[in-house]
């Protein structure tokens, strides 16, 4: 699999680029954000997905694991392929698709071209669960003993299967446990998110 690739950018396309990568161009489609800041004839590293189908091959390019990470969890979703995932991460920041997946705001999703209001209020349901579930997952797998359990333990696990990095993550928990005053997941997950927005 193809995981990162690292070259000269070749040729730009609308939605596209060609990475000459020792001797081969790749074709990596990128999202309309990360397009606007490349230039032909730069270097650039791209963390990558390989999309498989039964007649094709294609490349999906990121800035970095964090957004790879989001757009992984877009295609989890039945009924989002890869180039809907892609329309959703250059309509949506990564902070904005956090909070909308956090705060069930399905008017968010639904700016996004080719997601109406059925689509976005699947994508919700079924990555809040996934988020849920991984963490919980993650917490009851975690061999390090020392590692936090409960809500804020599932909260932290929640935080890094968004994107944020570990240190980010543990650094909102610290702020929002003497806040929170509840024990709950997700009140703690919502907490956290209003901390990263200040």
């Amino acid at each position: 699999m193809i995981a990162m690739l690292k070259g000269i950018i070749h040729h730009l396309g609308p939605d596209y680029l060609v990475l000459f990568v020792s001797g081969v161009g790749y074709r990596v489609f990128i999202t309309t954000a990360l397009r606007s800041r490349l230039k032909a004839g730069t270097e650039v590293t791209l963390h990558t997905h390989l999309h498989v189908k039964e007649d094709s091959l294609t490349l999906y390019g990121f800035e970095d694991q964090a957004e790879l990470q989001l757009f992984s969890l877009l295609i989890s979703v039945s009924g989002v392929g890869p180039r809907l995932a892609l329309n959703v991460l250059s309509c949506l920041t990564p902070d904005e698709f956090r909070k909308a997946l956090v705060f069930e705001e399905s008017k968010v999703l639904q700016r996004v071209p080719g997601i109406g209001k059925k689509g976005a209020e699947r994508i919700l349901l079924e990555l809040k669960d996934r988020v849920t579930g991984s963490a919980r997952e993650a917490v009851r797998g975690a061999q390090d003993v020392s590692a936090p359990l409960g809500a804020s333990g599932e909260a932290l696990m929640a935080l890094l299967a968004l994107g944020y990095s570990r240190a980010e993550a543990a650094a909102a928990l610290e702020r929002a446990l003497p806040e929170a005053g509840t024990e709950k997941t997700d009140e703690l997950v919502k907490l956290c998110l209003k901390i990263l927005a200040r």
